[in-house]
C-alpha cells in the first residue's frame, strides 16, 4: 500500500525551514503506522524498524541513542532503541509483557520504566552499563507515572490502591521509600521544577481537573488552578518563574501561561485549532507544542516574548507529534 511505502523509504518531506541546532526525536504517523524519526536543521529521517509500530522516543542522556516505545500487540509493548549513528537497533524487552512510562537518569546510566514483568504493572531500574533489572515497586496494586528529580536523587510514582491513589517517593542511592500523597482521586502529570524543590500535577476525577503545586519541604500544596475544564501537560520553565499547561473549554484545547509570582494565568496560544503538550527549549526562550491539523497534528515553534507562532516540523504526508529536544552532545 501507498502508507506503508511512504514508511518504508527515506522521505523527503515537505518542511518548514528551521534554525541551526533545531534538532528532535518525534512520532510520525499516517493511519496505523508509526515510526519514530530524526528532524534535524529542516530534515527529517526515519530511524525506527520498518515493520514495527514505534513511538513516544526519548533520549538517553549524553549519548546518541534514542528510546521507544513498540506495541507488538495488545498484550506485548516493548522498550526498544536506536542509535541514530550507528543504526543498531535493540530490543530491551522480554516476551509477552507491557513496558513504557521511560525515565532516564542524568548521567544516563540508569532506565527506569513500568513493566508487567512480573505480574501487574510495577517499577523497575535497569543499569544500562552493568545490564541488572532491579524491582523498585512490584506487587498486586498497580504502580505507574514515574517522575524522576532533576538531581536523579529521588523518583516518584503513583500506586493505584482500593483507598485511592498515593504518590510514592523512592530514594535512588539508599532505596529508602516514603509516602508523599494520598489522594482519593486520580493524581498524573507530574513534573519537578528545575530550580527548587517542588513539583506539580494533576488532579481529576469525572469532570473535575486541578493542577496543584506541592513543597515537600513545608509538606504544603498550593491549588494553581481548578474547574470543569480539562487540564494537562503542565510544565516549569527553566528558571522556575511560570507554568505552562493545556486546557480544554468547549472542545478546544488551547496554551495557557502561570506567572507564579503574580499567580496570573493568562493565554499564551489561542487559536481555531487544538494545541497541547507545551515543552521548553533548554535556554528557556521558546517552546514547542502539538497542533492539531486535518492531517493529525504538527509541531509549531513559538517565542516566549514573540508574536505569532511558526510551523517548526509538519508534512503533507503524515502527522507529526510528541517531539523530545535531542542536544549534539
Amino acid at each position: 500500500m501507498r502508507l506503508n511505502l511512504v514508511f518504508s523509504l527515506l522521505l523527503t518531506v515537505i518542511l518548514s525551514r528551521a534554525q541551526p541546532l533545531e534538532r528532535f526525536v518525534l512520532t510520525c504517523q499516517d493511519g496505523n503506522v508509526k515510526r519514530v524519526a530524526l528532524f534535524e536543521d529542516g530534515n527529517l529521517t526515519f530511524i525506527s524498524p520498518t515493520n514495527l509500530v514505534a513511538e513516544m522516543p526519548i533520549v538517553r542522556p549524553g549519548t546518541q541513542q534514542v528510546f521507544y516505545i513498540v506495541s507488538k500487540s495488545s498484550e506485548e509493548r516493548f522498550i526498544y532503541s536506536t542509535d541514530v549513528t550507528s543504526g543498531l537497533h535493540q530490543n530491551w524487552s522480554p516476551k509477552g509483557v507491557l513496558e513504557g512510562g521511560m525515565e532516564f537518569s542524568p548521567d544516563g546510566r540508569y532506565l527506569y520504566f513500568v513493566s508487567t514483568r512480573n505480574g501487574g504493572p510495577g517499577i523497575y531500574r535497569r543499569d544500562l552499563t552493568e545490564g541488572v533489572v532491579e524491582e523498585i515497586a512490584v506487587n498486586d496494586q498497580p504502580q505507574f507515572d514515574l517522575r524522576l528529580s532533576p538531581d536523579g536523587k529521588e523518583l516518584l510514582y503513583v500506586e493505584w490502591t482500593d483507598e485511592g491513589y498515593i504518590l510514592h517517593s523512592w530514594n535512588t542511592e539508599n532505596g529508602s521509600r516514603r509516602m508523599v500523597l494520598h489522594d482519593s482521586i486520580l493524581i498524573s502529570n507530574v513534573r519537578w521544577s528545575q530550580n527548587d524543590y517542588s513539583f506539580i500535577y494533576v488532579r481529576n476525577e469525572n469532570r473535575y481537573w486541578e493542577i496543584r503545586e506541592y513543597f515537600p519541604l513545608r509538606d504544603s500544596t498550593y491549588s494553581i488552578r481548578w474547574g470543569v475544564p480539562a487540564m494537562a501537560d503542565p510544565v516549569y520553565s527553566p528558571n522556575g518563574d511560570q507554568i505552562f499547561y493545556s486546557m480544554e473549554q468547549n472542545g478546544q484545547w488551547d496554551i495557557y501561561a502561570y506567572r507564579r509570582s503574580s499567580d496570573k494565568h493568562r493565554w499564551l496560544i489561542d487559536d481555531k485549532r487544538d494545541e497541547t503538550h507545551p515543552q521548553f527549549h533548554p535556554s528557556g526562550d521558546w517552546i514547542w507544542y502539538n497542533e492539531r491539523t486535518r492531517k493529525g497534528w504538527r509541531v509549531l515553534k513559538k517565542v516566549i516574548r514573540g508574536k505569532a507562532p511558526r510551523a517548526l516540523i509538519e508534512s503533507r504526508d503524515f502527522a507529526c507529534y510528541d517531539a523530545f529536544w535531542f542536544p549534539l552532545n
